[in-house]
């Protein structure tokens, strides 16, 4: 979720879990292009995903 003009906006993501190589978290959205991204939490992992200022709007996760 990003702040943009006093609106939140909600992006939806794809978490997976590994423990092959220590244990860490990677990070996929549609709505961000080209966009992965791992961490050692779910939400650490997001935050790097969005630790910009251009946001792009969040699309429908059913499209």
């Amino acid at each position: 979720m990003a702040i943009r003009n006093n609106k939140r906006l909600i992006y939806p993501v794809i978490t997976s879990e590994f423990n092959d190589d220590g244990h860490y978290f990677v990070v996929t959205s549609s709505n961000i292009k080209e966009m992965v991204t791992q961490g050692g939490t779910a939400e650490e992992a997001i935050a790097i995903m969005l630790d910009g200022t251009e946001y792009p709007e969040p699309q429908d996760p059913s499209d």
